[in-house]
């Protein structure tokens, strides 16, 4: 809102009289005017009231033309703001995760995550107990194999279910981890529809693509927003696990964002052996199982062989009469990988 200055006089209203004889006054329409009778009061008032009006008018005028003008301005100014939102993709939106009204199970609670550009993605997340104040606790990633994708056909209970009642992700849990390793464990779940890399479970060795899937995506920006959400996660303390078609996914997190994870551990999956020396620097320790025929072996041999010939120390070991699901009671997951695990720190530089 403008105030503007009138220079022209403003015709006001001639007094009315309380004595018989009184003088009127007429406004001062013109500097120093003088007492006026009601006759010639009236008079003058039919004479200024052109002007009066011409000099609001005019007022009006120039204050809608800057109005309008200033208002104008706004409007385009919104409509590129608004274009540009467009293009952005809504990517100002905050991310969110809101938990689920299911018990939890496990220890893991159930949260639907969305991401800046509104891309959802179920999770399970279990945080350790009796947490210690001003004690920070480190985070496992653990990505799950296609048999436990989740069914659109299938109520979000059920999906769940599928995935938590599985000996991997219960063990994270138990006491064989938590009570020596109290850590954030999650686990989010795909539909059968994606993967976490875009390639077949029986490629074996391959090419990654320029970016990573959505689903890999999203499971790393979704433990970006939980540093922020648990303010005593340990970011240098972050572990991605992954078996089968969660392997793939663990070996290309790892390919991609070695600067990110203090250690990598692969279960029966493949990766791009061309990107193997961005892996030298990451602590690994790889699992397969010699008569694998779901996955191909070389999905691990070929990656463990480029790293090494990068300069890289990686671990690997393989079950020589196991098949694909080297993640059974008493193999990959045991107290030794636990230790050696817990015990890596990502260094900065």
């Amino acid at each position: 809102m403008f105030i503007h200055k009138v220079e022209q006089p403003v015709l006001s209203f001639c007094i009315t009289p309380r004595k018989p004889g009184q003088m009127y006054k007429a406004a001062n329409l013109i500097k120093g005017a003088h007492p006026v009778s009601p006759k010639k009061c009236w008079k003058y008032a039919i004479i200024s009231l052109p002007i009066l009006l011409l000099s609001i008018a005019g007022v009006v005028l120039q204050d809608l033309n800057i109005h309008f003008g200033n208002s104008a301005a706004l409007v385009q100014a919104s409509a590129n703001h608004i274009s540009q939102q467009q293009l952005l993709l809504a990517g100002s939106a905050t991310p969110s995760s809101v938990q689920q009204p299911l018990p939890s199970l496990y220890g893991y609670k159930t949260y639907i995550y969305t991401n800046s550009v509104g891309m959802s993605i179920n999770y399970y997340i279990y945080a350790p107990k009796n947490q210690v104040f001003g004690t920070n606790y480190p985070l496992v990633l653990l990505l799950h194999g296609n048999g436990e994708s989740a069914d659109p056909q299938k109520s979000l209970e059920q999906n769940r279910n599928t995935l938590l009642d599985q000996y991997y992700a219960q063990v994270w849990t138990s006491a064989l981890v938590q009570a020596k390793n109290p850590s954030y464990i999650v686990i989010p779940q795909i539909p059968l529809t994606d993967r976490w890399v875009n390639v077949a479970g029986s490629t074996g060795p391959y090419h990654m693509a320029t970016n990573p899937s959505n689903s890999l995506l999203l499971a790393k920006e979704l433990v970006d927003t939980l540093q922020q959400q648990y303010d005593n996660i340990d970011a240098q303390r972050l572990y991605v696990t992954g078996l089968s078609m969660g392997g793939y996914g663990a070996w290309e997190a790892g390919e991609r964002w070695p600067d990110y994870f203090a250690a990598d551990v692969p279960l029966a999956g493949a990766g791009d052996p061309t990107h193997a020396s961005a892996l030298v620097h990451l602590p690994i320790w790889a699992f397969y199982g010699a008569q694998d025929t779901t996955v191909p072996t070389t999905g691990t041999t070929d990656m463990i062989q480029a790293i090494k010939n990068a300069g890289g120390q990686p671990r690997c070991t393989v079950f020589p009469n196991a098949a694909h699901g080297v993640w059974a009671p008493g193999q990959a997951y045991s107290p030794a990988l636990f230790t050696w695990l817990f015990s890596q720190k990502r260094t900065t530089t």
